[in-house]
């Protein structure tokens, strides 16, 4: 059956898949700037408490665990309850962690806040990529994808600022007669100023999302919709396990997302206790890496979409991207070993870039793969692989660090993208393309 799109129609689809994309935007850029909050302020509240690097890999590694039964768990509630009120209700709960930690007193009250907001911030990604599989086609679905994944990198680089400010705006003042002590940064006031940001995407997500099977049917034929002949071919959730393609996102997001896990939690520290940077200096630089990871992340989107709109078929192209990433991540490498702190920050600007530019893709495939009420189950399981990896390399880091050192990390970090690219192009293979399609993978 056709319909007649009018000029009216098209703009009002446009207008809509438009606000969508910046709400997912939105929501990913507090998602970090939450989850960054301790990251940023691990130096003073390590001096504070008295962790050690091991009790602070420990407090990831709570996060992470969650993270993973979140990623498992979210993706097939959000396809059983639906986007709207699934997604509001994770944010609302990662909001209400993320205030708890104002709470903590103690290490153990600190890994609870951790657990309760990696269970629940672990929804973003299955929810944001089961968002764009339903309002973009696919040849606007990786720039898309990379467009609102640039809020994670966004998010690390106004978390610094931001915290920082909070933190030492609020800052409690020494004792009468304590001269020579710095006032104390008031990280409770962090955590709460941070946290409410949740509650007024919740209310812009509840006025201005609805399903696009709610949308009048003309609007089906909009130019940049998707479309049915668009949709691969549908599985049943217990087939996921099964498919060749999930265990190649699952090993490709296992090898690579602790990279980036590694640089978001690890590099303010890093340059903290390593390269002598106190909080001020520090959160001066340290957005620096994330800014060139919202490059990587919208140039390799719009690189995919523009090999897509001349004829390479939607998963080569996305596989490309990846490919591209495999030659650029190893720079990493030299991070450690880096004479200054100018260094430092180039090495890592290359590294994240590289991730995002390889992100774009990788976070657009499940959506290119499966359609229906799997794609975020999809979207979850290949997250699960992701916090998997990352608990694995946490479980080592903190002694690792105080032991050894970054440098070995460093080098490790730089070989995870070229292990992925490799379980990509040998277990990603589509069995239904949409559109006439030329290129091999």
């Amino acid at each position: 059956m056709r319909f007649d799109t009018t000029p009216a129609d098209v703009a009002r689809d446009r207008r809509r898949r438009a606000a969508i994309l910046a709400l997912l935007f939105s929501a990913t850029l507090i998602n970090y700037i939450d989850r960054q909050v301790l990251a940023v302020l691990k130096a003073p509240m390590s001096d504070e408490f008295g962790w050690s690097d091991a009790d602070y890999a420990n407090l990831l590694i709570w996060f992470n665990v969650a993270y993973a039964i979140g990623q498992a768990a979210s993706g097939v509630l959000l396809d059983k309850l639906g986007l709207k009120a699934g997604f509001a209700l994770f944010v609302a709960a990662w909001s209400f962690a993320a205030a708890g930690h104002a709470l903590a007193a103690t290490l153990a009250g600190f890994a609870f806040a951790r657990f309760l907001l990696g269970l629940s911030e672990a929804a973003n990604w299955p929810a944001a990529a089961k968002a764009t599989g339903e309002w973009f086609a696919p040849r606007d679905r990786a720039f898309a994808t990379g467009v609102w994944n640039t809020g994670s990198a966004t998010g690390a680089i106004v978390a610094a600022p931001l915290v920082t400010w909070i933190a030492l705006r609020f800052a409690d003042a020494p004792p009468t007669g304590a001269e020579g002590i710095a006032p104390r940064p008031h990280w409770q006031m962090a955590f709460v100023v941070t946290a409410s940001l949740g509650a007024l995407w919740i209310v812009a997500w509840l006025a201005t999302y609805r399903p696009r099977a709610a949308e009048p049917a003309a609007s089906a034929t909009s130019p940049g919709a998707p479309t049915a002949a668009d949709a691969p071919a549908s599985v049943t959730r217990l087939e996921l396990l099964r498919r060749p393609e999930v265990i190649g996102l699952f090993i490709a997001r296992f090898t690579t997302d602790p990279v980036w896990w590694f640089f978001v939690g690890w590099l303010p520290g890093y340059l903290s206790k390593q390269r002598g940077l106190d909080l001020a200096s520090m959160g001066k630089i340290a957005w620096i890496p994330f800014l060139f990871a919202d490059l990587g992340s919208l140039l390799g989107g719009a690189t995919s979409s523009w090999m897509i709109r001349r004829g390479v078929s939607v998963v080569v192209a996305r596989k490309r991207v990846m490919a591209v990433s495999a030659f650029l991540t190893p720079i990493a490498m030299y991070t450690g070993s880096a004479e200054s702190v100018f260094g430092v920050i180039a090495c890592s600007s290359i590294a994240t870039f590289a991730h995002q530019f390889f992100a774009s893709s990788m976070l657009t495939l499940p959506a290119d793969l499966f359609r229906g009420p799997v794609v975020a189950t999809c979207s979850g399981l290949t997250g699960v692989g992701a916090t998997t990896g990352n608990i694995l390399a946490l479980i080592g880091i903190g002694g690792f660090v105080e032991q050894i050192g970054y440098g070995p990390l460093f080098v490790i970090a730089g070989l995870g993208h070229p292990l992925a690219v490799a379980a990509t192009y040998l277990l990603v293979r589509p069995r239904a393309s949409a559109t006439p399609t030329r290129g091999a993978a």
